[in-house]
């Protein structure tokens, strides 16, 4: 099998040519063959992907020479190449960037346009990997990635956009908790039973702590006289409360569990 991938900028198209009986891979049926079909097949076809993706983008490019922005005239000043990191994998874009005569921060309109100034990975990959994070590492999350997606951000990277999305979570804590309960609704006439639980562990942080107990009395050397330690504890508790429907009838030997109805956990360290 051979796959070739053409680009016809006049035209905006992109070609992908499939054959089946030259190129080196495919020549014979085996598992380890078909393994080596599918990867190129994947690679061929998210390339062209991050072809056609990269060509649709660039046809919203600024060409302005001078723009206002909230009363604010900036200039054509360069053209600068940027990597995304998008669903297809990453692509290299090159930008208009504008400026103040005066200087100051630059303006990229077709960064701003598609809600990418500062980002480097777009709104899908970052969801991706934010809905992983919680249920693993970054190192488990990357080592994921890179088996099953088009698109696979460094360890660092991810560990990025876990620490920018926790920043901007405690920034807007309450208003987001205020939108989430603004919605949600307590099936309180459904409830029969409502549980409570919690649970807590001491967990070691890699932060400088201060040391438990009664000071040594007699002296020692700076180290040991020293309060400060470089790693802590601290008490980590979660609780649960839940709504719970009607309880059904004792079946046999067992007792069969309530549909649960609502469920918040509340957490603490």
């Amino acid at each position: 099998m051979k796959a070739e991938l053409s680009i016809d900028r006049e035209t905006k198209s992109v070609k992908l040519l499939l054959n089946w009986k030259d190129g080196k891979i495919g020549k014979q049926l085996t598992a380890d063959e078909a393994e080596n079909v599918v990867s190129l097949l994947e690679d061929v076809s998210q390339a062209a992907n991050r072809e056609a993706f990269k060509e649709w983008l660039m046809q919203f490019e600024c060409h302005k020479d001078v723009i206002v922005i909230d009363g604010k005239t900036y200039r054509f000043k360069m053209d600068s190449q940027k990597e995304f990191l998008t669903k297809f994998g990453a692509i290299m874009v090159s930008r208009r960037i504008f400026q103040q005569d005066t200087g100051g921060p630059i303006y990229v309109p077709l960064d701003v346009a598609w809600e990418m100034d500062g980002e480097f990975a777009t709104r899908e990959v970052r969801e991706c990997v934010l809905y992983m994070s919680p249920l693993m590492t970054p190192a488990e999350t990357e080592e994921c990635l890179q088996k099953a997606a088009a698109f696979r951000p460094s360890r660092t990277a991810i560990q990025n956009m876990i620490q920018e999305m926790g920043q901007l979570l405690e920034q807007y804590e309450d208003i987001l908790l205020d939108e989430v309960r603004l919605h949600e609704e307590l099936p309180i006439e459904k409830a029969r039973v409502f549980a409570v639980s919690g649970d807590g562990v001491n967990v070691r942080l890699n932060t400088p702590g201060k040391k438990k107990g009664r000071p040594t009395e007699r002296p020692k050397d700076d180290d040991a006289m020293s309060r400060e330690t470089p790693s802590c504890f601290k008490n980590a508790m979660v609780g649960v409360c839940g709504l719970y429907g009607e309880v059904p009838e004792n079946t046999g030997s067992r007792t069969s569990t309530p549909e649960r109805l609502y469920g918040s956990d509340v957490t603490r360290i």
